[in-house]
């Protein structure tokens, strides 16, 4: 049930050349077009009904996003992929986590919320910018990974209950399956699949300025893509994004962490946030400049 591909995927992806996957992952490799767009099509999909926790599409994007977890090679934390709790007021947190070990014991988190608004007053809240799209980059980056072994250790998290108050994060700060202090970076992704304008956003690199060269580096080989940096200081013409997804139960325990994605649009916590309106070449850019990153960051954390 989870090998869908719609013919639009692969009549775009004729129009794009692919690089495939290397043992020694060059920068240039790139993600599947086709896999990346059907993923995005499934978790915003009617089967997914916009992911409110507790529903049947809820369970239905938990159960897929475990599955591919598991078919590219990722090792289950604490011998299972779920790290499950329930709040004190009775509130059921599911997140998933999986690992691909790496050569040091230093970690970096990969992370992106996969919970969303479900259906209200009989219209469905689909989340497919907020954040099908994260989840979906997410698994790209996970699937690049797939062939070698990077530096450090990368644990891919899709969070529980970012909507509701960021309860899925806040329960992985709280009850960590590795050492806070062994944690590098948090590398979240939230809302990365539509601007107009080509622009997607790094927000962190207040907090954290020796990352931002990695980033720019790797923003300079997508010639298309501008990324943009700020939303991470109080006071600024920019909001400030610095607790405003489920990278900031880390900042507050002290995680340096990078938060990428776009600034809200007229679709957000909309029911037109729907697959329809997805600009496929913008989101498909975005997800090839995370893999880059997240590969440069791995090194340059390493060597500092």
């Amino acid at each position: 049930m989870f090998k869908f591909i719609n013919n639009y995927f692969l009549s775009a992806a004729s129009l794009l050349i692919f690089t495939g996957m290397h043992l020694h992952a060059p920068v240039s490799a790139q993600s599947d077009s086709t896999r990346l767009m059907s993923t995005l099509q499934l978790l915003c999909g009617e089967q997914a009904n916009g992911r409110k926790p507790g529903t049947e599409g809820h369970l239905f994007a938990r159960q897929y996003i475990e599955e591919r977890f598991r078919s590219v090679g990722l090792a289950p934390i604490e011998n299972s992929f779920l790290q499950t709790h329930t709040t004190q007021s009775g509130q059921k947190v599911i997140n998933i986590h999986g690992m691909i070990k790496g050569q040091s014991e230093r970690y970096i988190l990969i992370t992106a919320h996969y919970d969303h608004l479900g259906r209200q007053d009989d219209q469905v809240y689909y989340g497919c910018d907020d954040n099908a799209s994260g989840v979906a980059s997410m698994l790209e980056i996970a699937q690049f990974y797939s062939d070698y072994q990077p530096e450090h250790s990368l644990i891919f998290i899709a969070f529980d209950k970012e909507e509701t108050g960021l309860l899925g994060s806040s329960y992985w700060v709280q009850h960590p399956p590795v050492p806070l202090d062994d944690i590098d970076l948090i590398l979240n992704m939230d809302m990365l699949s539509k601007n107009d304008n080509f622009e997607l956003f790094a927000s962190g690199t207040a907090h954290h300025p020796q990352m931002r060269p990695t980033v720019e580096a790797a923003a300079e080989r997508f010639s298309r893509l501008t990324v943009r940096f700020g939303h991470d200081r109080p006071n600024a013409k920019l909001d400030d994004w610095t607790l405003s997804s489920d990278h900031g139960p880390f900042y507050e325990a002290g995680v340096p962490h990078l938060y990428f994605g776009v600034e809200d649009h007229p679709h957000y916590h909309q029911p037109t946030d729907d697959f329809a309106r997805i600009p496929f070449s913008f989101y498909w850019q975005v997800t090839n400049f995370l893999i880059t990153t997240v590969e440069l960051l791995d090194n340059a954390l390493t060597n500092e």
